[in-house]
């Protein structure tokens, strides 16, 4: 099936969006994020820094209408976030090298476990009685 003219220009302005954010986006986050620089300590050990990086990305774009007034035939959008969070070190020295993890529960993270268990306990007690 043939498209419109006006369905071409749609397709191509969404297109447009999408490659401008990833693009934005890559050069947001790149590899050096993820592993991050060696750092030599006195001792001839070197450390690198590994992260775990979470993106979320986002984009649409739509037509205004049929109105021929408008200057402005179609509107679009997009959005993208990232989260970096370290998780741990390479440590090594004379080329062995060890992972080293990071500890990144708290109080908050482990309440929230414990809730979440005790309504999935709840909820199966319930179901059970029926």
């Amino acid at each position: 099936m043939k498209k419109t003219k006006k369905e071409q220009c749609v397709e191509n302005n969404i297109d447009e969006i999408v490659n401008d954010t990833m693009k934005n986006l890559k050069n947001m986050v790149n590899s050096n994020v993820v592993i991050g620089e060696p750092v030599l300590l006195s001792d001839n050990t070197t450390i690198i820094p590994v992260s775990k990086v979470l993106v979320g990305m986002v984009c649409g774009g739509g037509e205004l209408g049929d109105d021929k007034k408008s200057n402005y035939p179609f509107a679009g959008g997009s959005g993208a976030g990232y989260t970096i969070m370290p998780i741990g070190v390479l440590s090594g020295k004379n080329g062995n090298y060890t992972f080293v993890p990071i500890e990144t529960k708290n109080l908050y993270s482990d309440l929230l476990i414990t809730v979440n268990d005790i309504l999935k306990t709840i909820n199966r007690e319930g179901k059970s009685e029926k």
